[in-house]
């Protein structure tokens, strides 16, 4: 999923006088209009960038397309070979300046302001005769599908004498344009259907795949929290339709249990899919058979169920074909399974049904048959 590959910088055909801080971190203001990002100054000390720059500025590590909410770790150097400079500092923005768009990878040479972009917390020196300096960072894309990102960066490299100069180098600048790639995994849909054992199917199918090692399939019951209960084996790489399946075996019963599709590639890379959310609904009695069917009026009929509720007592009405009630009893019952017997000696020959009733809840059996 993920490609590292050194990004093409595009070079901007502007020069912009950059205000950078040498005892305090330096403010970024978004351009309102388009163009290269810039810099102003807090508190004293502030270093004017009128002078040219004449090493580079660049920026590695960002794909040449994005995967949506994927992380990538960068880099972002400032070389300047003048003997008089010593050290340097920058400021970093996404064109549509969401927050978080950047997490620093070394949090004390930088910091993020209110989340939206990235600068140095105080200059950084060119160490051990070295004329570079560089900060790691993670861009982190966008997580809904939102086009291509542009990435600008203003640089500043200084002299370090303490106060304002015509010494340092501030025109340092540099846009990156990152599109949005194709999907690794082109997931066509995910389903889920409740099976008659109170177990819980999912299905899926892609449309191709890209180095998909495998799924994981992950389980919550409040949509913060989620479990993984099994993984799936992908199918590598494939330009054909895939179909998947794996079946819950233990899901909660009535209340609402969501699920989704944890994407991973074989370099570890991953994504997830929408969550869905279904619900076994079931009664607080299930009635397992009503036996011997058929049954002679001399024998005993027995209702053998499962009672899924603190019940102390549970109520049974025998009906006819049309309804009519034929007979009452209340039983005293335990939680889980049960077998309850009655008399039919008083059922002429025909067709009946068995309803039980426990906690305001019915549920009616099977047909069963009286023969004499």
């Amino acid at each position: 999923m993920t490609k590292k590959i050194t990004s093409l910088l595009i070079a901007v055909a502007a020069i912009t006088t950059l205000f950078f801080i040498s005892s305090a971190p330096a403010a970024f203001i978004p351009p309102s209009s388009g163009g290269i990002a810039e810099t102003k100054c807090f508190g004293s000390g502030c270093h004017n960038g009128s002078g040219a720059g004449v090493g580079d500025f660049e920026i590695t590590g960002l794909p040449t397309s994005y995967i949506p909410g994927q992380s990538y770790s960068a880099q972002i150097c400032i070389t300047d070979p003048t003997s008089t400079i010593k050290a340097a500092g920058f400021s970093m923005y996404q064109s549509d300046f969401v927050n978080n768009a950047f997490s620093p990878g070394d949090a004390t040479s930088y910091l993020t302001a209110a989340g939206v972009y990235l600068t140095h917390n105080g200059k950084k020196f060119f160490a051990g005769g070295s004329d570079t300096a560089c900060w790691d960072f993670v861009w982190n894309a966008p997580v809904a599908t939102s086009g291509t990102k542009t990435i600008g960066a203003a640089g500043n490299a200084v002299n370090d004498s303490g106060g304002p100069d015509t010494g340092d180098h501030g025109d340092f600048l540099l846009m990156v344009d990152v599109p949005e790639g194709p999907l690794p995994v082109d997931l066509v849909d995910l389903s889920l259907s409740v099976n008659e054992k109170n177990t819980i199917s999912l299905d899926w199918e892609t449309a191709s795949e890209i180095n998909n090692e495998h799924f994981l399939i992950e389980r919550s019951y409040n949509v913060r929290e989620f479990e993984v209960i099994g993984k799936v084996e992908g199918a590598g790489n494939t330009s054909e339709s895939e179909r998947y399946s794996f079946i819950d075996e233990n899901p909660e019963l009535n209340r609402p249990v969501y699920y989704r599709l944890k994407q991973v590639d074989f370099d570890g890379a991953y994504e997830y899919s929408l969550i869905k959310k279904i619900m076994i609904e079931q009664s607080a009695i299930n009635i397992q058979k009503v036996y011997p069917n058929p049954v002679f009026s001399s024998e005993t009929v027995k209702v053998k169920f499962d009672l899924l509720t603190d019940a102390r007592e549970i109520d049974m009405i025998v009906y006819d074909i049309l309804g009519h009630q034929k007979m009452k009893n209340t039983f005293t019952v335990s939680n889980g399974e049960n077998i309850i017997n009655f008399s039919p000696n008083n059922l002429v020959s025909g067709q009946y049904y068995v309803s039980l009733i426990a906690n305001n809840q019915r549920i009616m059996s099977d047909m069963f048959i009286v023969t004499e």
